[in-house]
């Protein structure tokens, strides 16, 4: 470029001196030309890299299923794509004193499922023959039946205690209701057979009592994740299951 610049100020009638003072000009010209283009590599593998940052945590922290989990305590967990527990909610006065007392947030989700599980509250629910209710729902059918047969493992034989699918679409009205996604299913049922029923009747209500009065009005279980107790899309487990179908047939 120097050679360029050289041969294009030799063409020029001037003074030495003034072609000398030009040339120095178009240099420095041409040098800080070039700094911004140095200077904005380091900013752009940043930016690269913060975009990295920010994208991983919302894939972290964006739910793409949820684990509702019914007794009375009406509990909720949200979870990432990775099958770890992001949020935890309570949907009724039981649910939310259960949720703050849990520490689950990060958990895997059937190590989150377990610990609730083994809660004095839900277990003396279960002493108590409640029915416990856990439905799954997912944006994706894989992660579903994957979380579907986890938290089928951690429930075990464990009686009463039912386990079933749901429909992801459905959280946002569920939630708008003031319910889980889980015990929603179950009050869509009864209203459609007792209209005077309203959200916040069923959010106190057990599953138990939920389900006995689909029964009473002559509705049906099966709307219930797991209320089939082990036909159709709901899964029971175990001694419940069983004690279910045996209900079934009577």
């Amino acid at each position: 470029m120097d050679d360029r610049i050289k041969a294009s100020f030799d063409a020029v009638h001037a003074s030495q001196a003034m072609k000398d003072q030009t040339m120095r000009a178009v240099r420095q010209h041409a040098a800080s030309a070039k700094r911004p283009a140095r200077r904005w590599r380091l900013p752009a593998a940043a930016f690269a890299a913060a975009a990295l940052i920010i994208l991983s945590g919302w894939l972290w922290m964006s739910p793409t299923a949820a684990v509702s989990i019914d007794v009375n305590p009406s509990l909720e967990l949200s979870v990432n794509r990775f099958g770890y527990v992001v949020q935890v909610q309570g949907w009724n006065e039981d649910g939310e004193q259960l949720a703050d007392g849990l520490n689950i947030r990060f958990m895997p989700v059937s190590r989150a499922v377990e610990t609730v599980l083994a809660r004095q509250e839900i277990q003396d629910c279960l002493a108590r023959e409640e029915e416990l209710c856990i439905a799954v729902a997912a944006t994706r059918e894989g992660q579903q039946q994957a979380l579907l047969d986890a938290v089928q493992q951690c429930a075990g034989s464990g009686r009463n205690i039912y386990c079933g699918t749901a429909d992801y679409s459905q959280i946002n009205a569920a939630h708008e209701c003031g319910l889980s996604f889980g015990k929603y299913r179950a009050y869509l049922e009864l209203a459609a057979l007792d209209p005077t029923l309203t959200p916040r009747q069923a959010a106190q209500m057990t599953m138990r009592e939920l389900r006995e009065r689909i029964e009473q009005l002559g509705g049906d279980t099966q709307a219930i994740p797991g209320g089939g107790y082990g036909q159709g899309k709901g899964q029971g487990n175990g001694q419940g299951a069983q004690h279910g179908r045996e209900k079934g047939q009577n």
